[in-house]
């Protein structure tokens, strides 16, 4: 969710703690994103059906938004460097070829000669090459995204909202899978007595820690793989764009002079 929908959230949660009905305080209340207001009033249900109170709900929603939207910061600062990177593969041999240009090396002019036809044609083919492979590599970098995660997290709201773990089972939020995966902790905490609540929180940040471990070290090798095109693409590109023309142009202004 936006920071705008968070702070609409919030200033929902401090109304409510001042003692304003939720229906006078709902009307007040504007989120940029359909799945925010979805969200909002799936909290107000689980309310009414498991008995408790909307307030602790709220409040866990909002920490699953926070959460959700650091841990996509994250992603998008580690995503930064490689995507300058492609940015760079795909604009500098255009550059250098409008830098020539500008220079005074006629580049456009020499397109008469077959072999600058042909070297631009080539050096045109290279970049779109380097790009689609650039595109390929980025958008393999990050892994599938856990969905496990966002399951707990309704499962959570849900509890903090009053419902019990077999209320939860009963209400499909968790996929078999993702059912699987936490009864051991389930069955321990219950024999330990330790508060359920506690467990799924705890599962949940270390389910988005691996997640992001896995994610950073994916975009850290994506960007060393980003030098494939570089060197097998985009530098022929930038030869065939920029080397062979201004050799001509050159060639030919030698001609003329003589």
């Amino acid at each position: 969710m936006s920071i705008s929908d968070e702070q609409a959230l919030g200033g929902l949660i401090s109304r409510l703690e001042s003692g304003e009905l939720l229906s006078h305080a709902r009307q007040s209340v504007f989120f940029k994103s359909v799945q925010a207001a979805r969200e909002l009033q799936d909290v107000v249900e689980h309310s009414r059906k498991f008995g408790g109170g909307v307030v602790p709900a709220l409040r866990m929603m909002l920490a699953q938004w926070i959460s959700t939207r650091e841990m996509q910061e994250r992603l998008g600062a580690e995503m930064a460097a490689p995507m300058l990177t492609k940015r760079i593969i795909a604009w500098l041999p255009l550059l250098a070829l409008a830098a020539a240009q500008l220079i005074g090396f006629d580049v456009l002019g020499s397109v008469q000669s077959g072999l600058v036809l042909v070297s631009l044609t080539a050096g045109a083919g290279m970049l779109w090459l380097s790009h689609r492979w650039c595109t390929s590599i980025l958008a393999k970098a990050l892994p599938p995204v856990d969905s496990s995660i966002a399951e707990l997290g309704r499962a959570l709201v849900a509890l903090s909202a009053g419902a019990t773990w077999v209320q939860v089972r009963s209400a499909n939020m968790l996929s078999e899978g993702t059912l699987t995966s936490v009864q051991p902790a389930i069955l321990a905490s219950r024999a330990r007595g330790a508060p359920l609540r506690s467990l799924v929180e705890s599962e949940i940040r270390v389910r988005q820690t691996t997640w992001i471990v896995s994610a950073q070290a994916s975009i850290r090798e994506a960007s060393v793989r980003l030098s494939l095109p570089m060197g097998l693409a985009m530098l022929p590109a930038l030869v065939f764009l920029v080397v062979i023309p201004v050799f001509a142009s050159i060639t030919n202004s030698s001609q003329g002079v003589t």
